[in-house]
């Protein structure tokens, strides 16, 4: 038997079961029941998408437009579910995340709200299900039905002496900067970062908020914004010690901390394979800062004087 021969013979064994003769449409069986979903999802409308840093991975705008909402997927995430505006983005209870075309998601899915009565006999239905599914489950856990119907009592009675909910403020516009600081910039990366300073100078002659952009945390394996926030950060704001600790306590971060930070992350670096001699002499007198600082406050607390805006 030859190779085209096995191949004919194997063909058949491919047609559907309920379809012998694959030419001719297969025929509309009529199925005996009727199944409506009770599952419940949150979800919003993609109004844009597009790809962060390297392409790994794709941040979603999501509606009411003038929200802000976002969320961050992997780019591995779009292709497998063709993912593009004007879809929904879907989590379903359990955390599973998906995308749905419009027309599907829109006539599969009554939107609801608990805090109302239901305004059409789909959305009645849909809502009734929901609940009919959590007594179920509740049932199900060994809750008797006299305590689920005091549970619902206080419910709603909750609901009833809630406060009524303020609307939101509109956020304040960003801050122009006072000034810029420029002095960082002796390569490609650090003419990238922009340093700007947001507030005047204090009493004491220096400003106290400070932001750095430039950045896209997106492709920093260290970056724990899209785990916290779902998305990645693009500014850094560094907000300083303003007043006398003894009166307004300690409300921003010191020189001290700072210098700590670049200390350790420099020392990091002399123990490891980029140690050379001018980051042992940057390191040098960065510790050398410190301990004419330390020195001040020494001075300072002796005299009786530290933490107010007495003395030098």
């Amino acid at each position: 038997m030859t190779e085209n021969e096995t191949q004919t013979t194997a063909e058949p064994t491919q047609a559907e079961p309920n379809n012998p003769n694959p030419s001719q449409p297969a025929p509309v069986v009529a199925l005996p029941r009727a199944f409506r979903s009770i599952k419940t999802v949150t979800a919003a409308k993609i109004v844009a998408m597009g790809p962060i840093g390297d392409g790994s991975s794709y941040t979603l705008a999501l509606e009411p437009v003038d929200s802000g909402a976002q969320v961050v997927v992997s780019a591995q995430w779009v292709k497998e579910k063709r993912a593009e505006p004007g879809g929904y983005f879907v989590r379903y209870a359990d955390g599973y995340e998906s995308w749905s075309p419009a027309e599907a998601f829109e006539k599969g899915y009554v939107e609801l709200d608990l805090n109302r009565p239901p305004t059409s006999p789909d959305e009645a239905s849909a809502l009734f299900a929901s609940i009919t599914m959590a007594l179920s489950a509740l049932a199900d856990a060994g809750i008797e039905a006299e305590t689920l119907q005091k549970g619902i009592i206080e419910l709603r009675r909750q609901r009833d002496e809630r406060p009524e909910v303020q609307p939101m403020k509109a956020p304040e516009p960003e801050p122009d900067p006072v000034r810029f600081v420029t002095t960082h910039e002796v390569n490609e990366a650090n003419r990238r970062l922009e340093i700007r300073v947001l507030d005047a100078p204090g009493s004491g002659g220096a400003s106290h908020l400070f932001e750095i952009r430039g950045f896209d945390t997106a492709s920093n394996p260290s970056c724990p914004f899209v785990r916290r926030y779902g998305q990645p950060a693009r500014h850094s704001t560094l907000l300083f010690q303003n007043g006398p600790i003894a009166e307004v306590g300690v409300n921003g971060i010191t020189h001290e901390a700072l210098l700590a930070v670049v200390i350790d992350r420099m020392e990091g670096f002399q123990a490891g394979p980029y140690k050379c001699n001018e980051n042992a002499l940057a390191l040098a007198h960065l510790k050398q800062a410190v301990g004419h600082l330390h020195a001040r406050t020494q001075r300072r607390e002796q005299a009786g004087t530290e933490g107010t805006h007495q003395g030098t």
